[in-house]
């Protein structure tokens, strides 16, 4: 209690800094141009899963947190990954309308959150960032 007043407080300060980091690790990755949909795609996901993977554990913990700062910053962390999906997809689904290619955005995010909830510390990250990019991409064309 000399730094953090309670434990809910030092919960939400390592979350805060788990956010910021995969923010910090993915948002330069999506303002590279040049390469399929499908390389634009794992480079993102390759990025945010190299962040993530050393906390498999951690993470389904705080997903299965209902009522706390974590559950609130993961909502704000799902809108900004909805529009950075959206980014990466209008770029390459011109002729969707924005709102189908929103719905698109949010159905990559919710399968690749689920992935990144099931990631154990044995996963080849970058591995299973390929193949989900090869999934996400395919379900995009379509």
């Amino acid at each position: 209690y000399q730094y953090f007043s309670t434990k809910e407080a030092l919960f939400d300060a390592l979350t805060a800094t788990l956010i910021e980091r995969l923010m910090l690790a993915v948002v330069p990755v999506v303002s590279i141009k040049g390469g399929t949909v499908e390389a634009r795609i794992e480079r993102v996901l390759a990025a945010g899963f190299e962040v993530i993977a050393p906390y498999p554990t951690v993470l389904r913990q705080l997903a299965a947190a209902t009522d706390t700062a974590f559950e609130a910053r993961l909502t704000v962390l799902r809108r900004n990954a909805i529009d950075i999906a959206g980014t990466l997809l209008s770029e390459s689904m011109s002729t969707l309308d924005p709102e189908e290619i929103r719905v698109r955005a949010r159905v990559v995010v919710n399968a690749s959150e689920g992935i990144v909830l099931n990631l154990t510390r044995a996963d080849d990250a970058a591995c299973i960032a390929r193949e989900a990019s090869r999934m996400i991409a395919r379900y995009c064309a379509a």
